[in-house]
């Protein structure tokens, strides 16, 4: 399903509530005054309870009959672990008839007392996803949109990519969709990123003032001020901390990058409460300012403001406020009465009559329609610079200012699509290019209109690929795969020029893969093959297969030749054995002659054949001998054998006289290759260097004198049985093409030389009769000149491998690299006069040791303007260039140096610090825990979804990883606190960058609940603490104490479970509580003694907070 394909309540205006904690509701005229509150609030979507067997049906009728949207929650107590049974599936049924679409099925699994007994193992979200999954399937069946279960307040995990990981990302396509909890407790509504959380702004005089002693729980300002300097956050975000209303933007990304899609988000619990102080740098809130934040939030949703620079994305659906009521709604649990809108709790401190002011407030609101899922979209294509081939697989993200709010892949043909966006304008980003388009509009795409009125797709050309792959296997002669073999792999040259860039071994498949390889030519071994001139062109994968061991021929070698002794001879005088294929096996019909020494010339020697005696073995011969001196071998005609020679009968030392007996064995053998040269050239039909016609020759100069051979029809050729040692290999009307090319014994040596590249350009305004003029490399010496045409462009094609330069006139663009297979366009030449800027700099490493011969790129409008090679002191100079903007890149590096403005007269510095070929990247930081380093916990970093590295924090809890290509990682702690999960998430990392990243391990889920009485059981037989005279007492007695303190109260154990702070009153509840509660992440004290010692206790606690 499409976001637009879910289901909203009529004129929407994303605002929301939620309706009480109990799974009842009232009835009949009861339920009209409520109805109408509702109404009178403009709120669409209600969250509501039920009891798994309909206890919400009249409810949710009444609901959608005043065009609310519900979103029920089918009520399990304690449902972990579990999942919906057939009475839920029943009551979703007679739901989904009156018309409800949306349902939870779970809640905060995260928490222990959503478990059964508290008991929350340590697989637990493995656990909830299975159930989950089970759950969904069934209300996706049903008709219904099944919500994957919020988890507590401040969490940054991402349940998402568990469900993915399952193989069951298809349900957010179905209709699933995700419930969050953001409330804000006592942070405003721009946290993380405001000011006081960032830089620690002390609190005035003023808002201290203002606000008063409840506010600050009576605490001096100044050490409200001494927490807010200790306690900043400098640089903090969402992944830091997402205790607050923005948390739906994390969950937001979470969503997009791991499904590369927006589903919806609904905030079925949050916003603010009255009353809460999690934070000690912020004031408690109070009614009026949760009355503004209400509002704030709401007119947020609908569209009518900003909150930290963003507008409500139009997959955020709603946000239902906790809470609208409790004991006005027939439940009667303390706990809850001080959070509701619609209470008495507050009446007395705040001079309210039964309702809090956020009542009124968002009654006098304006309903405004929020915008319909926003229609507007970008549509483009990805072309390569060079060839205007589109580019397939390549993610795109659109950016407003640094929040990236819609992604996509582009497709076979390029193009890419990004959908549901609000009309404005954006920058486009391609990692790892960054920005690659900045001021894109997106525009509405009208159902039906004429092609001028349509978006026009944005066309993105892409220079400088290094994405290229070189992938193959390696088998043996019969095919099988050679696993462990060496690969080794060096760019322009081969070993005599230059280090290798590439070794790997061939795995258990023969397979090998070296990937992120940018233009250039290429030269591959593995022991006795040699491939060089491969050109690849920085994007695309070339595939090669090499056969080792590929035998010239075989013979029949003597593989046992054995005198038999006395015993074993048994009085026989024979020769006999077996003759074997190369694998071992028996031959039979194999031809074998038996010669004597000393014979007469043109003796008829004896002749036998394997398998002629049925009697014995398959491959069996036999020849009687006398005594004489033998030879034997196979004469079968179709390979070579070795001859058995000096078979002694007569003489045997000791055995005078006696019968003799010899085993001779044959076994086809395979005989090794002779060392050879041979090769391709790949050329067009029309080019401007000769060379690739059939019949032209090519000569070899080396350890075997000098040889000639002419190139066959397909472009072939082949220099067998050669000598090894050093060779140079020239190509008639090119000139050398490969030197210091050295054959060892046996070895194959395979040159590939393309001629297929093509240089082109325009000059602009050329005179008449200009020519453009192409030096070859000053190895060949040829030149090559081309007529401008009417528009002033000019071509070479067929060109082969090497660095060319090109003349025009007085400009001089060197070092034009080609490939034998690329096509290069060059930016446009201004021949017209005038003074020019000029680009310098030098290339060092990070010891300052200069960097010669590196190919420096500059470009303008992703077009090539000149290209330089570093000199030996690291430096290069480009000249004569007109105003424009500029981009700077160093071969192997990337862009280097971008936005270079030149005006057209001054000169501008860009020196590099280089880094090596490859990636560079860096991610490194620290694993912190409450500021506390962190040893020995593992990291991990994520790319996609998938684990890219793992390492160990050290002592000082640091961590690193290198040799980082460009993209957007994740970072994972094992273990406590961290849980495997993503704790810091979309970090875009630049190539080459080096970017710190420290992990603040999360504290324990922070709980709905601040503080909580809990009050011994209940007295079996009623409702009430009726019968227990002391439970009374003191439920009275803590009345005041709650009301003045704000904390909740109550005789639920799975209430008190959701508060950070327990404190047991009285005698009455047993020890395992304390047990329980703490298990649960509570910090739990209690209250003893009868009757009389809690009275005594709460009378001076509150004369501690002061009773005014």
């Amino acid at each position: 399903m499409r976001i637009e394909d879910f289901p909203r309540p009529k004129d929407d205006n994303r605002r929301g509530v939620h309706w009480s904690a109990s799974v009842y509701h009232p009835t009949g005229a009861a339920l009209d005054f409520w109805i109408s509150e509702l109404q009178a609030m403009h709120i669409k979507w209600v969250k509501l309870m039920d009891d798994g067997g309909g206890s919400s049906l009249e409810f949710c009728h009444r609901l959608i009959a005043a065009d609310i949207m519900p979103i029920v929650r089918l009520y399990r107590l304690e449902p972990n672990p579990g999942h919906i049974g057939g009475r839920e599936e029943a009551t979703a049924r007679a739901l989904l008839d009156a018309g409800v679409r949306y349902f939870e099925t779970n809640n905060e699994p995260d928490l222990p007392a959503e478990w059964k007994n508290g008991r929350m193992p340590a697989n637990w979200l493995d656990v909830v996803i299975d159930n989950f999954i089970i759950d969904a399937d069934k209300i996706i069946a049903l008709g219904g949109l099944p919500a994957l279960p919020a988890m507590g307040v401040g969490s940054q995990m991402n349940p998402v990519q568990r469900v993915v990981g399952k193989g069951r990302g298809d349900l957010f396509e179905q209709g699933a969709w995700v419930a969050i909890h953001n409330y804000t407790l006592n942070h405003p509504l721009d946290y993380p990123y405001d000011s006081v959380n960032q830089e620690g702004v002390p609190v005035s005089q003023e808002e201290y003032d203002r606000l008063g002693p409840w506010a600050w729980e009576g605490r001096p300002r100044e050490q409200i001020n001494q927490w807010r300097a200790a306690d900043k956050n400098p640089g903090a975000t969402l992944a830091e901390d997402a205790t607050c209303f923005l948390a739906f933007q994390l969950m937001d990304e979470m969503i997009r990058q791991t499904l590369g899609y927006n589903v919806p988000i609904l905030s079925t619990e949050g916003g603010p409460v009255v009353g809460w102080k999690d934070d000690q740098r912020y004031p408690r809130l109070d009614p009026h300012t949760h009355a503004d934040w209400v509002v704030a939030i709401n007119d947020f949703m609908q569209g009518g403001r900003e909150i930290h620079g963003i507008r409500c994305p139009a997959s955020y659906f709603t946000l239902c406020h906790w809470l609208l009521g409790n004991y006005r709604l027939g439940f009667m649990a303390p706990g809850w009465e001080s959070q509701s809108w619609y209470s008495d709790w507050w009446n007395s401190d705040f001079g309210l009559k039964g309702e809090l002011p956020v009542v009124a407030a968002v009654k006098a609101m304006p309903s405004q329609v929020a915008p319909q899922v926003n229609q507007a979209v970008v549509i483009g294509q990805l072309l390569r610079a060079d060839t205007d081939e589109p580019l397939s697989g390549l993610r795109v993200d659109l950016q407003a200012g640094d929040q990236v709010v819609a992604s996509a892949t582009s497709g076979e043909d390029g193009a890419f699509r990004l959908e549901h966006l609000a009309p404005g304008i954006y920058d486009l980003v391609v990692a790892p290019w960054g920005v690659v388009r900045r001021g894109v509009t997106a525009a509405p795409e009208p159902k039906v209109a004429p092609p001028q009125v349509a978006p026009q797709p944005v066309i993105i050309r892409l220079a400088g690929g290094r994405s290229s792959a070189l992938t193959g296997k390696v088998l043996d002669y019969t095919g099988a795969p050679c696993a462990g073999v060496p690969v080794t792999l060096w760019r322009d040259g081969g070993p005599k020029h230059n280090k290798a860039i590439g070794e790997t071994l061939t795995d258990a498949e023969g397979g090998f893969s070296l990937a992120g390889l940018p233009l250039g030519s290429y030269t591959l071994a593995i022991p006795g093959i040699t491939v060089a001139g491969i050109a690849l062109d920085g994007w695309a994968t070339k595939n090669i297969k090499l056969t080792t061991g590929t035998p010239a021929g075989f013979r029949y070698a003597v593989t046992e030749r054995r005198l038999l002794p006395e015993a074993e001879t048994a009085g026989r005088r024979l020769f006999f054995g077996t003759v074997s294929d190369v694998n071992g096996v028996p031959l039979n019909g194999v031809k074998l002659q038996m010669a004597w020494h000393h014979a007469a010339v043109g003796t008829a020697f004896p002749i036998t054949t394997t398998g002629r005696d049925p009697g014995k073995p398959a491959g069996h011969y036999e020849f009687l001998n006398t005594p004489g001196v033998f030879s034997i071998q196979v004469i079968q005609g179709d390979w070579p054998s070795d001859v058995a020679d000096d078979l002694d009968t007569a003489t045997v030392p000791g055995r005078a006289g006696q019968p003799i007996a010899y085993q001779v064995d044959f076994r086809l053998q395979t005989v090794a290759s002779p060392t050879r040269l041979d090769g391709l050239v790949l050329s067009t039909a029309e080019g401007s260097v000769p060379g690739g016609q059939s019949g032209r020759k090519l000569k070899l100069t080396g350890a075997a004198g000098v040889q000639e051979a002419p190139l066959a029809q397909d472009g072939s050729f082949a220099f067998p049985d050669l000598t090894p040692g050093s060779y140079r290999l020239e190509l008639a009307g090119v000139g050398v093409i490969a030197d210091g090319i050295q054959l060892e014994a046996g070895a194959l040596y395979r040159q590939i030389f393309p001629l297929r590249s093509r240089l082109s350009g325009r000059v602009l305004d050329p005179p008449d009769g200009l020519v453009a003029v192409l030096y070859a490399p000053p190895a060949w010496g040829w030149t090559r000149q081309a007529p401008l045409d009417p528009d002033g462009g000019f071509a070479f094609a067929g060109l082969p491998p090497g660095l060319y330069r090109l003349a025009v006139a007085d400009q001089v663009l060197p070092d034009l690299e080609l490939t034998g297979e690329n096509s290069l366009q060059l930016a446009a030449i201004d021949l017209a006069r005038g003074r020019r800027s000029v680009i310098r700099g030098r290339v060092a490493d990070g010891a300052g040791k200069p960097q010669p011969d590196i190919l420096m790129i500059l470009r303008r409008d992703r077009l090539i303007v000149t290209q330089a090679h570093t000199a030996a002191d690291g430096t290069y100079r480009f000249a004569n260039l007109p105003a424009g903007a500029y981009a700077l890149e160093a071969s192997g590096m990337g862009e280097v140096a971008g936005g270079i403005v030149l005006d057209g007269q001054r000169e501008q510095v860009r020196d590099v610090l280089w880094g090596g070929v490859g990636p560079r990247g860096v991610i490194q930081g620290r694993a912190l825990a409450n500021g506390m380093p962190q040893p020995d916990r593992t990291v991990r970093l994520l790319s996609q979804g998938q684990e890219a590295a793992r390492t160990q924090t050290d002592s000082a809890g640091a961590f690193r990883f290198a040799q980082l290509a460009g993209g957007i990682y994740a970072l994972a702690v094992d273990g406590p606190a961290g849980d495997g999960e993503p704790l810091v998430t979309g970090i875009h990392l630049a190539d080459d960058a080096t970017l710190t990243q420290d992990i603040n391990l999360p504290p324990e889920p922070r709980k709905p609940l601040a503080h909580y009485l809990l009050f011994g059981p209940l007295a079996e037989g009623g409702p009430g603490p009726a019968g227990d005279a002391e439970a009374r007492l003191a439920l009275a007695l803590a009345t005041r104490y709650l009301r003045r303190t704000g904390a909740s109260g109550g005789f639920s154990l799975a209430e008190a479970a959701q508060a950070a702070e327990v404190l047991i009153v009285g005698d009455q509840a047993p020890a395992t509580t304390e047990g329980t509660l703490a298990a649960a992440g509570c910090q739990v004290t209690r209250l003893a003694g009868d009757g009389y010692a809690l009275a005594a206790a709460f009378t001076q606690s509150l004369a501690t907070i002061g009773e005014g």
